[in-house]
């Protein structure tokens, strides 16, 4: 095999950034921060955390609650 024949196929956008993001839930379920604070935490831009947190939205990972974000009770998961 040739180097030329390995195809790598291209991740969602700013999945890494969204991944970090989603991190921070799981680390502190509790997590009161806006989205200014969060970035600077994770020393990112400001608009792409927000993007970030709406696309981890509209995957149905956090919901937006009052002035900021919750984790969702269900994570999509299956209980066996």
């Amino acid at each position: 095999m040739y180097d030329w024949d390995l195809q790598v196929v291209p991740g969602p956008p700013k999945a890494d950034l969204k991944r970090r993001v989603l991190e921070e839930w799981l680390q502190n379920p509790f997590l009161d921060d806006d989205v200014a604070s969060l970035s600077f935490r994770l020393g990112a831009d400001l608009v792409e955390v927000s993007e970030a947190l709406g696309g981890l939205c509209d995957a149905g990972f956090l919901r937006s609650a009052g002035s900021g974000y919750t984790l969702t009770l269900d994570l999509g998961g299956t209980i066996p």
